[in-house]
């Protein structure tokens, strides 16, 4: 579970937030007290990280795991590491998967210093990551299967969730962030369950199919699928959760872009 960000891209890289056809306004309302669980989060930082970045990283990270405790009526349950390096991700700038999470700053889309809009950036990157954490603790249980979900809901969910974490938190217009993932996911493109691709288009589409699929829907229908799919298979999870198949999803999503 990589993110990817192209250069030409940057106002995009955390306005990256999907939405199909309609620019609704998403409903966010919090918990009144999140959740929190005894699960502590570990930072490491290779030498020659700037001292904004080992800043911003726990501030974000801390920020963006109440935000999504509170949304998804749940926390963390397992200890994570969030790991921050100079590496050059040639596009990429962070991975995560189970209890890791890995910011490449040496890449071209991890802005320096810590003004706002650089702080933006990085919080969504962050964000980004750590919803990953979020479905891989809510996936790996004790008695789980290993989810296969395809990667259009796996990606597109963590710019989904991202975006929405952006919004709130740096009071950005939802419509004008779904206008500029439309921008970026310009047809044509292979269909959504086209599961080959590690484009940042491709990664846009993927977040307008899941904003398409969500509307109104609180972020915890998510955390609901992600959970279920540790325990059935995802196919019978989607529809579930989501009330329609994905193959018929997928059809009507394709459809409405003509």
């Amino acid at each position: 579970m990589r993110r990817f960000l192209a250069l030409p891209l940057l106002p995009l890289i955390v306005i990256l937030v999907a939405c199909t056809g309609s620019g609704v306004a998403v409903q966010t309302t919090p918990t009144p007290s999140p959740p929190r669980s005894d699960a502590a989060i570990y930072y490491e930082f290779e030498d020659g990280v700037s001292d904004a970045d080992r800043r911003i990283v726990p501030e974000a990270t801390e920020d963006s795991r109440r935000y999504f405790a509170e949304q998804l009526g749940r926390d963390l349950k397992l200890d994570i590491t969030v790991e921050t390096t100079l590496e050059d991700g040639e596009g990429f700038v962070g991975t995560s998967f189970g209890r890791r999470a890995t910011l490449m700053t040496g890449s071209t889309g991890w802005p320096g210093g810590d003004g706002g809009n650089a702080r933006r950036i990085k919080g969504n990157i962050i964000a980004h990551e750590i919803f990953h954490n979020f479905q891989s603790d809510l996936i790996y249980t004790d008695d789980a299967l290993p989810s296969d979900s395809p990667r259009w809901i796996v990606e597109g969910s963590a710019e989904y969730a991202a975006a929405r974490y952006e919004s709130d938190r740096f009071d950005r217009n939802w419509n004008d962030m779904v206008r500029n993932y439309e921008r970026s996911a310009r047809e044509p493109l292979p269909r959504l369950d086209d599961n080959t691709l590690r484009t940042y288009r491709f990664y846009a589409k993927s977040f307008l199919g899941v904003n398409t699929l969500m509307q109104d829907r609180p972020l915890s229908d998510l955390g609901d699928y992600f959970d279920k799919t540790g325990y059935m298979d995802w196919e019978d999870a989607f529809f579930e959760t989501f009330g329609e198949s994905p193959e018929a999803f997928v059809d009507r999503f394709e459809s409405s872009r003509g």
